[in-house]
C-alpha cells in the first residue's frame, strides 16, 4: 500500500484569490486522478486554495500523512507556489516522489525545471500517474520509461501530446474534498422564492476539446481540434450521483454538438433529474440552435457564459473567433427571449484608450440585464499569439498569466489603464439581473457579495502595483 497526496497549490496573485470569492470550483482534475489510483492505496486531496494558511496546512499534512507519492497540478500563475510546496514536501519527506502535471507542464515543460521536482507528466495524467504508482510498487523499471513522463532536466520534451476524450477518464472521487468549500455566485433571477445567490456547486464534464481555433486559446492544440462528447448514459449516471443542486459544466465548449446535447437534454428530462445548470456556449452556437437552448432552459439551464470578447468585428476576426457582432447581438436576444441569464465575457485590449473603455461600457449598459465580466487580452502560453508577442512582454508572462495582468505594453499608463478597467466592473453592477429585476435575496448573502465585490474591484484597480 502506498500513501498518495494530490495537491492543488494556491496563487500568490491577489486578484486571482479575490475572484474566487465569486466562483470557486472543486479540483476536478485531482478527483479524476484519485479515481485512477487502485484500491488498497491511501489517497488524500489537499486543496490549498480553500485553507487560510496554505503553508501551514501543507506542512502539517505532509508531516502527518508522510506521502510516498505526491501529484501536483498547477496553472501557470501557480507555478511559483508549486515550487514552494516542493521544497516543503522534500524537507518533511525526503523520499517522496513529486510529480507535476496539468496544462502548464504539458505546454511549456521547459519552464518546470524546478528544484525538488522528480518528474513531469505531460498530457492526460490519469494513465501515466497510475503507471508511476505501479512502477514504484514493482521497482522493475524507471518511471521515465512510461510514455509522457519526463525528468525535469530532459533535453527534448517533444511535441505537445494530445489529450484523449473525457470518456477515457475514470470516475472522479468527489468524496475526497470538503464539498462545502465550492460555490458560484448565482445571478439568475427567480422570483418564486428566495434562492441562495451563493449556492454550493459541483463541477462536471459532458465533453472535452473544441474544433475552433481562437488565436488566444490553447485548447485546440491540446485536443488536435477534436471535440469528444461523453456517452449520454455515463453523464446521467454521474449527474444522479452528485449531491449538489447546482452543476457547472466545465467543458471546453459544451454545446458544440447540438445532436449530443439534445439527446442529453431529453434524457435528463425523461429521468426527472432536477438541477440548476450553468455552462459556456459560443454566440454562433446559440444563433444556430435556439430550440436546443429552449430545451435546456426547460430542464434547468439558467446561466450561460458567452465569450463575446469584443464589440468590434475586426478584433473578432483577428482572434479567429468565427463569430461576428451580429452573432453576438442575436445570441443576446435569443437568450433574453428564452429567459436564460447571459454572463458575457469581454476582453480589454492593451491598446485601449479612454474612448475604448467608454464604448465598451456603453455597449454593456445597452444590453439586457447581465453579469458582465472583463479580462485583459493575454495570449495563453503555447498559442500562436504567445509566440507572436513573446518579445513584447513587459513582465514575467508566466508568473502574471491570469488574464487580468497585462503581459503586453499598454497605451495608457498602467495606473490609468487599471483605473478604467476596474470602473468597467463597477459600472456593470448596475446591470446585474438581481438588481435590475429587484429580486429578494438573503440579506447576509447580499452583504457578503457587496464586501467581496469591493475587495475584487480594489484588487483590479491596484493591479498596476504588481509590476
Amino acid at each position: 500500500m502506498k500513501r498518495i497526496l494530490l495537491l492543488r497549490p494556491d496563487s500568490r496573485l491577489t486578484v486571482v484569490r479575490r475572484l474566487r470569492a465569486f466562483l470557486h470550483l472543486e479540483p476536478l482534475a485531482l478527483e479524476y486522478l484519485a479515481g485512477s489510483i487502485p484500491e488498497g492505496n491511501e489517497v488524500k486531496i489537499l486543496d490549498l486554495t480553500v485553507v487560510k494558511n496554505p503553508i501551514r496546512a501543507l506542512q502539517k499534512t505532509v508531516k502527518d500523512f508522510k506521502p510516498d507519492l505526491v501529484g501536483v497540478t498547477a496553472y501557470s500563475n501557480q507555478i511559483d507556489r508549486a515550487a514552494q510546496c516542493f521544497k516543503i514536501i522534500r524537507k518533511e519527506c525526503p523520499d517522496s516522489i513529486i510529480v507535476l502535471g496539468g496544462h502548464h507542464a504539458t505546454i511549456i515543460p521547459e519552464e518546470c525545471r524546478i528544484p525538488h521536482l522528480d518528474a513531469i507528466v505531460r498530457g492526460e495524467g490519469c494513465g501515466p500517474f497510475r503507471k508511476i504508482l505501479e512502477t514504484m510498487e514493482s521497482g522493475e523499471k524507471s518511471i521515465f520509461s512510461i510514455p509522457n513522463v519526463y525528468p525535469p532536466d530532459a533535453e527534448n520534451f517533444g511535441p505537445i501530446p494530445l489529450y484523449p476524450g473525457v470518456d477515457s477518464l475514470p470516475k472522479p472521487r468527489r468524496n475526497l474534498v470538503d464539498r462545502s468549500k465550492y460555490f458560484c455566485a448565482w445571478s439568475s433571477p427567480r422570483k418564486e422564492r428566495k434562492a441562495s445567490i451563493i449556492p454550493r456547486i459541483a463541477s462536471m464534464r459532458t465533453s472535452s476539446g473544441c474544433a475552433y481555433q481562437c488565436s488566444f486559446c490553447i485548447v485546440h492544440k491540446l485536443y488536435g481540434r477534436k471535440y469528444y462528447p461523453r456517452k449520454v448514459d455515463d453523464i446521467i449516471e454521474e449527474l444522479k450521483s452528485i449531491p449538489e443542486d447546482y452543476v457547472y459544466f466545465v467543458d471546453d465548449e459544451t454545446f458544440l454538438s447540438a445532436k449530443h446535447m439534445r439527446a442529453l437534454g431529453k434524457k435528463i428530462h425523461e429521468q426527472g433529474i432536477k438541477k440548476h445548470f450553468v455552462s459556456w456556449a459560443r454566440s454562433n452556437t446559440i444563433t444556430d440552435n435556439p430550440d436546443l437552448f429552449e430545451l435546456w432552459h426547460e430542464i434547468g439551464l439558467e446561466i450561460i457564459y458567452v465569450g463575446l470578447e469584443s464589440i468590434h468585428d475586426r478584433t473578432l476576426k483577428t482572434f479567429n473567433k468565427k463569430a461576428t457582432l451580429n452573432h453576438n447581438k442575436k445570441a443576446i436576444e435569443i437568450l433574453e427571449k428564452i429567459g436564460i441569464t447571459i454572463h458575457p465575457a469581454f476582453m480589454v485590449m492593451p491598446d485601449f484608450e479612454v474612448d475604448d473603455f467608454k464604448a465598451l461600457n456603453e455597449y454593456v449598459q445597452s444590453m439586457p440585464p447581465a453579469e458582465a465580466a472583463f479580462t485583459v487580452y493575454s495570449p495563453a502560453p503555447g498559442t500562436d499569439d504567445w509566440e507572436k508577442h513573446k518579445d513584447d512582454f513587459i513582465c514575467d508572462a508566466i508568473k502574471f498569466y491570469d488574464c487580468m495582468h497585462t503581459i503586453l505594453p499598454t497605451k495608457l499608463p498602467l495606473k490609468e489603464f487599471y483605473k478604467h478597467f476596474s470602473q468597467l466592473t463597477v459600472s456593470a453592477l448596475s446591470r446585474n439581473p438581481l438588481r435590475v429585476n429587484n429580486i429578494p435575496v438573503n440579506p447576509l448573502e447580499l452583504l457578503k457579495i457587496i464586501w467581496r465585490t469591493h475587495r475584487y474591484v480594489r484588487a483590479q484597480r491596484n493591479l498596476w502595483k504588481d509590476y
